[in-house]
């Protein structure tokens, strides 16, 4: 697994951000909710505990973004979560519909993966335990990942804030900024990873 961080990120402003949106179709991802795309498109959500896994295949510039809430299906509740709310199956999904509805090489899929902050006092931080659903749905994305043998080319993951992120389904690039304060921070927007 190759992963890798940038030591310095580049600022984005509010208008670049804008003029993509201008230009492209925007997509604002719910919880548990998934999109993969042909046309060029700027798919974005915000996270607090829960993790977004983007995949990307630079030859064909056709992307898939998930939002999701826990990293496996609960057994207890039976069918009550959608099927891209977990990570365990929602990784799976997104591979599906790019390699079939899409048509994409699977050798050519590249993952990047976001999200899993420590925002939520759950019984288990609080009992002291340290698999906290933050860290739980990290482990989930990068074992589905490898499960499927893709490689991890960028992650930002972890930490007590929350993330806003906003991927551009035609470059790969993914555009990050960090919760302040469990809001996100208008002016503190930037260009993570390519």
């Amino acid at each position: 697994m190759s992963t890798r961080q940038p030591s310095s990120p580049n600022k984005v402003s509010p208008e670049e951000v804008n003029a993509l949106r201008s230009r492209m179709t925007s997509v604002d991802l719910g919880s548990g909710e998934m999109h993969a795309t042909e046309t060029p498109t700027l798919i974005s959500t915000v996270l607090g505990s829960c993790v977004s896994v983007c995949l990307y295949s630079p030859a064909r510039k056709i992307g898939a973004m998930c939002h999701c809430v826990l990293p496996t299906q609960p057994r207890s509740l039976g069918r009550r979560y959608g099927p891209n709310c977990c990570v365990d199956t929602c990784v799976g999904n997104m591979i599906e519909a790019m390699t079939r509805q899409h048509k994409v090489p699977f050798a050519t899929i590249r993952a990047k993966l976001f999200g899993g902050a420590e925002v939520l006092q759950t019984g288990a931080a609080q009992a002291g335990e340290t698999a906290t659903i933050g860290k739980r749905n990290i482990a989930a994305a990068r074992q589905a990942l490898r499960e499927y043998a893709l490689p991890l080319v960028a992650e930002c993951v972890g930490g007590a804030q929350g993330y806003r992120i906003l991927f551009n389904t035609e470059t790969g690039e993914v555009l990050l900024r960090r919760a302040q304060n469990s809001r996100i921070d208008e002016h503190d927007l930037a260009t993570e990873f390519r």
